[in-house]
């Protein structure tokens, strides 16, 4: 965004304001001259701050109150394109009357006091629309304009906790503990119920036992606390700053307090108060037995997410359109018979596309619907008449979406982007879409495909 990777909000805000251009069948120029004005403005936020009274995301004067909702994305992305701010005219007609470049289109909407902003961002809002695929016609000016560009994307990458760690035999008790021991957490059973909770909320609960060196069945109470670091020599803000350790030598049929408990210690000096139960042990045809107390730890943060920056390049359709005629893009597995039923597209599905993703374990939750959620025109919908999409639902769908990329020729990652691919099917052009990774796909994997420069 403005040279930096773009965050969920920006894809949130962008998805509904082309989502509305889409619907209004709002030209090429005209979109882009959009997502312009969204870029300047407010950097494709819907902010509730401005210069003097302005917010939203096209930063609209208070005067604006009394016609628009200027918190509301698609109400006035729709004023922008059909009626406009400043006595001009909306977008879709300036665009059509072919006088003016994008830049300027936005600038005859907005009325800005600094009219040669908007073209500045036109590449970046060229990708925007390129990456929704939006558009569908010539370059954004006449003569001019790119017909591709590159978007960077920046997310969170999501991990999946396995067993394993740094050693191949690790059982699934071992890795629980490891895991819960990186934040600081408990993980223990008792009478076969598993906790995984932090000792500071254990901590907080009523002591289910009192105990000195007189109590009933207690032998001896021995603890050690060690003030300072874990390491004094590697002084670590992030590590607990004490250690404190008790043991009980008892008899266990006398102890009522079982680990994940908390007991309370009198008339032992420092050692008084509150201890966690850790552990009890002993041997199996004794009754004497050891009981582990500990002062609880403090919680630790989770560890910051790595962050993960791909550039997706995207192409205009009207390029994919050329790429197709002159057999561009990848090609597809040979063998499929490209049909009639929906553009063709529906059968590189039947005959290569959910077999393939059955034998990588997922089945197909839905293809054609007759409501079209997205805001653009999905190809799930049917009134996308040269479209077909499949959803396999799966929480772990990484392995699935790349295996199918790689087996229709896509080089690189497809995951964590909303990118398109050219993949030729007996040598018909298809536009195909893998999408995980990204808003709204984090539990199925979403396979579209349509003709390519079909919009």
């Amino acid at each position: 965004m403005k040279g930096a990777p773009a965050k969920p909000e920006n894809f949130r805000v962008a998805s509904i304001a082309l989502g509305v251009a889409a619907g209004l069948k709002a030209p090429y120029k005209a979109q882009v001259a959009l997502m312009e004005a969204l870029i300047v403005e407010s950097q494709v936020s819907n902010i509730t701050f401005g210069d003097r009274d302005s917010i939203g995301v096209l930063q609209l004067r208070a005067f604006w109150s009394s016609s628009v909702n200027r918190m509301d994305v698609a109400a006035v992305v729709k004023m922008f394109l059909t009626k406009g701010f400043w006595g001009k005219g909306g977008a879709i007609a300036l665009a059509n009357s072919g006088k003016y470049p994008s830049g300027v289109v936005a600038q005859k909407v907005q009325g800005s006091g600094v009219p040669q902003a908007y073209a500045q961002f036109q590449q970046e809002a060229i990708a925007w629309v390129r990456a929704y695929g939006g558009g569908g016609g010539a370059a954004a000016d006449a003569g001019g304009g790119s017909e591709s560009a590159d978007l960077t994307v920046k997310r969170a990458k999501r991990y999946a906790f396995k067993r394993g760690g740094s050693a191949e035999t690790e059982n699934t008790w071992q890795a629980g503990l490891r895991l819960t021991a990186e934040v600081g957490w408990r993980f223990f059973v008792v009478q076969n119920v598993l906790f995984i909770v932090a000792e500071e909320d254990l901590f907080d609960s009523r002591p289910r036992i009192v105990v000195n060196r007189d109590s009933d069945g207690v032998d001896d109470i021995d603890f050690s606390i060690v003030m300072g670091r874990k390491d004094p020599k590697k002084p670590d803000p992030t590590k607990n700053p004490s250690i404190a350790e008790m043991t009980i030598p008892c008899r266990i049929d006398r102890w009522q307090a079982p680990p994940g408990t908390i007991a309370e210690v009198e008339e032992m000096g420092p050692a008084d108060g509150k201890w966690l139960v850790t552990t009890r042990s002993r041997d199996l045809f004794s009754t004497q037995g050891t009981i582990t107390l500990k002062k609880p730890i403090r919680e630790l943060p989770e560890p910051a997410p790595e962050v993960v920056e791909s550039k997706v390049s995207v192409s205009s359709p009207a390029e994919s359109a050329r790429k197709g005629s002159a057999q561009g893009g990848s090609s597809g597995p040979p063998g499929v018979k490209v049909g009639e039923a929906w553009g063709g597209a529906k059968s590189i599905f039947d005959q290569f596309i959910i077999p393939f993703m059955k034998r990588q374990g997922l089945g197909v939750s839905s293809l054609k619907r007759p409501n079209n959620s997205t805001g653009g025109k999905s190809d799930h919908w049917v009134q996308c008449l040269k479209c077909y999409a499949a959803d396999f639902p799966t929480s772990s769908g990484r392995g699935a979406a790349q295996a199918l990329g790689r087996a229709l020729g896509i080089s690189g990652p497809v995951y964590g982007t909303f990118a398109r691919y050219n993949v030729n099917f007996g040598g018909v052009c298809f536009s195909v879409q893998i999408l995980w990774e990204v808003e709204g796909h984090y539990d199925h994997v979403h396979v579209g495909a349509r003709r390519c420069g079909y919009s």
